[in-house]
């Protein structure tokens, strides 16, 4: 777990200095028309997009993976400001259940955003990951502490060839009230969020 956090560490220092500035470009929306729900074949999972977020463009999302160890695969936001979502498919050997099953036995359950923001305010999400009970997502938060401090919140969900973190960044001197506001996007997708039929954790082999 140490080796993770080290890895999500210099993904979030990445992402914060890489994005402090960003080309005036016209993002490519991916979603279907009269509809924010959103597919990707690549990683065979989908997921309602919140109202008025666009994917970034491709060119913009070079910026985000700019010395990124882990490059990002998509985006999206509504505006060039914080809160935005990266997101990474992993191709990696399929974990076991028993592995995932020790993983949840060490972190600390929640059940929705209340939860989330609570662990966030109180600093206990520094001692022990969250899991998602509701919808299987392990969530690791870190803290950039800069001129302004910024949350990375990465919600990461086990599949059948691997696995896809959502990572999301907002602006963290928040109230509690603002904080679970300002994850209700994230809620969104999360509840959303699903795997194509043979694509996600099973267990079996």
């Amino acid at each position: 777990m140490k080796t993770i956090l080290y890895v999500m560490t210099l993904v979030l220092i990445c992402v914060v200095s890489c994005t402090t500035h960003s080309p005036e470009t016209e993002p490519v929306v991916s979603v279907q028309q009269n509809s924010n729900k959103y597919h990707n074949k690549q990683g065979h999972f989908s997921f309602r997009v919140p109202n008025g977020w666009k994917e970034i463009a491709a060119d913009e999302l070079k910026e985000f993976n700019t010395l990124q160890p882990i490059p990002f695969d998509l985006g999206f936001r509504k505006t060039k400001q914080y809160p935005y979502f990266l997101i990474q498919i992993r191709f990696n050997r399929r974990e076991s259940k028993k592995n995932i099953d020790t993983y949840i036995g060490y972190a600390t359950p929640v059940s929705d955003i209340v939860g989330i923001a609570k662990h966030i305010q109180d600093g206990s999400y520094i001692k022990r990951d969250l899991y998602h009970v509701k919808k299987q997502f392990f969530i690791m938060i870190l803290k950039y502490e800069g001129a302004k401090p910024i949350l990375s919140i990465m919600a990461k969900k086990y599949s059948s060839y691997g696995y896809v973190i959502i990572h999301y960044y907002l602006t963290s001197n928040n109230s509690l009230e603002k904080l679970i506001n300002n994850l209700k996007i994230l809620s969104e997708v999360l509840d959303s969020f699903e795997y194509d039929h043979g694509y996600a954790f099973s267990g079996k082999k």
